[in-house]
């Protein structure tokens, strides 16, 4: 994870739990780039299960935020031509 920067995947949150015996449960949540989210996650899945552990819950869950994006988008090019409007007229 350190490999793909804070850009690309970032600690959301870290749960450690060490019960009676071996019984210890530990979640790790994550925010990653939606272009390797799955594939990352059946990698430490199996990384996991390798180790002798079991999933117990899996969420992948998203925001759409076209919208958005839509309106900054909007707000610049807003904002952009009341710049171009001005120096119209102010010629320096």
């Amino acid at each position: 994870m350190k490999k793909l920067g804070p850009a690309r995947c970032r600690i959301k949150g870290l749960n450690f739990r060490a019960g009676r015996g071996q019984d210890t449960n530990a979640s790790l949540d994550l925010l990653l780039d939606h272009e390797f989210a799955r594939s990352l996650g059946q990698e430490g899945v199996a990384a996991v299960v390798r180790a002798g552990g079991q999933l117990s819950s899996q969420t992948i869950a998203g925001q759409d935020l076209a919208p958005q994006l839509a309106r900054a988008a909007r707000s610049a090019a807003e904002a952009e031509a009341r710049l171009k409007e001005i120096d119209a007229h102010n010629p320096r």
